[in-house]
């Protein structure tokens, strides 16, 4: 196979990522490491492993949410009234609480404040019911979503992560973050607030606040601790432990990360081994690696058709920037650093255009009922 040369690079210099496991000791379980940009898988601990979510569940709570709101054209400044079973009184005990009443009226945007920010369940119970009607409708919504994404393995039993039936898969999760953020960035956005305060005067409606107007702590320890963390969710059940999912940016560059099972001995859900893996795998991801968006000549197909890169950013080591080269295989490019393959980037033909219509092609690794393989190349490429 004849080997192109390296192709310019259009700097978009973005920071470093790529761990060998033996290179980086986590307390977690499972952790996993993705190029947001690139859709690389960077570093991986037991990504398959099953285990239930807890309140990382209201990520998929808030993204099903948000796409029953577009679908039915809702803004977040909608109002609503808090029902009498969304009632902060009504939640299990020991529930991480936004502490909404019945009868109080509260927007959208409170509501995703309230997941996100203090992980309420009294805020879950209230999206599901207000969304469409139940919390076991809701749910089975939650898995539709889930499925139609690609992501099997990722089921849920309630919207608030109280349940320890629900189950991820890190690896998948991940990936889900992804599409989450690139698709609603007002959740990571809301996930990034350092403190949500409910409720406020106008969303008494003449109810006495029993706590009064309660200020809460972001739960996720990194947001401020760890420069460019911006979310998303952290979650504790005794089944699993501590677990969180992070997205951080700094310069343009993004990595989303997923880590499970994270277990202080004092089985505190303000984890210290939490943060501290947490921060160990994002400090590694900036310091090791480099995104970079490639500026690609033609290619042609075997009849002289035009083929289009369907995307561009790649994610290399950055102390092994110069041993890079790129092989064209009929319809991929594949991406060698060191001699291991690091990314395939797909060809793809322009799509035939109807007269008066304009078509914007897009590369979705998620497709509804298309198996994509989420695994680093270097397992599943054969070079040879």
């Amino acid at each position: 196979m004849k080997r192109a040369t390296v192709l310019p690079l259009l700097l978009i210099f973005l920071s470093p990522i790529f761990a060998q496991e033996e290179t980086l000791l986590l307390n977690a379980e499972s952790a996993v490491l993705v190029g947001i940009d690139s859709k690389q898988v960077l570093f991986e601990k037991n990504g398959e492993r099953i285990c239930p979510p807890a309140s990382m569940t209201k990520l998929v709570t808030a993204y099903t949410a948000m796409r029953l709101w577009e679908n039915r054209e809702w803004d977040l400044d909608r109002r609503f009234l808090v029902p009498p079973a969304a009632d902060f009184r009504a939640a299990p005990p020991h529930s991480s609480l936004m502490f909404l009443q019945a009868g109080q009226i509260v927007s959208l945007k409170e509501l995703l404040c309230g997941l996100m920010v203090p992980s309420g369940n009294d805020a879950a119970v209230a999206v599901a019911l207000l969304t469409v009607g139940s919390v076991e409708a809701f749910v089975l919504e939650m898995n539709r979503t889930m499925e139609s994404l690609g992501f099997g393995n990722c089921q849920f039993a309630d919207a608030s992560g109280y349940s320890p039936q629900n189950r991820i898969s890190p690896r998948e999760f991940a990936f889900f973050c992804i599409e989450l953020i690139q698709k609603y960035p007002v959740i990571a956005e809301t996930a990034s607030l350092p403190s949500f305060t409910y409720p406020q005067p106008h969303n008494l409606n003449g109810t006495a606040a029993v706590y009064g107007f309660v200020r809460q702590i972001n739960h996720n320890e990194i947001i401020g601790a760890f420069s460019g963390a911006v979310g998303l969710k952290t979650g504790y059940i005794d089944a699993s432990g501590n677990n969180v999912a992070l997205t951080a940016e700094r310069d343009g560059t993004r990595f989303a990360a997923v880590l499970t099972g994270i277990r202080d001995e004092d089985g505190n859900r303000r984890s210290r081994k939490r943060t501290v893996d947490g921060t160990a795998l994002l400090s590694h991801a900036f310091s090791t690696f480099a995104d970079y968006r490639f500026i690609f000549p033609p290619f042609f197909d075997a009849d002289g058709t035009p083929m289009h890169p369907s995307e561009t950013v790649v994610t290399l080591e950055k102390t092994a920037i110069g041993a890079v080269s790129i092989e064209r295989r009929g319809d991929r490019l594949i991406f060698m650093q060191e001699q291991r393959p690091v990314k395939v980037i797909l060809l793809e033909k322009p799509p035939l255009v109807t007269p008066g219509k304009s078509v914007h092609p897009k590369f979705y690794p998620f497709k509804t009922k298309k198996k994509f393989d989420f695994d680093p190349l270097t397992k599943y490429i054969n070079i040879n």
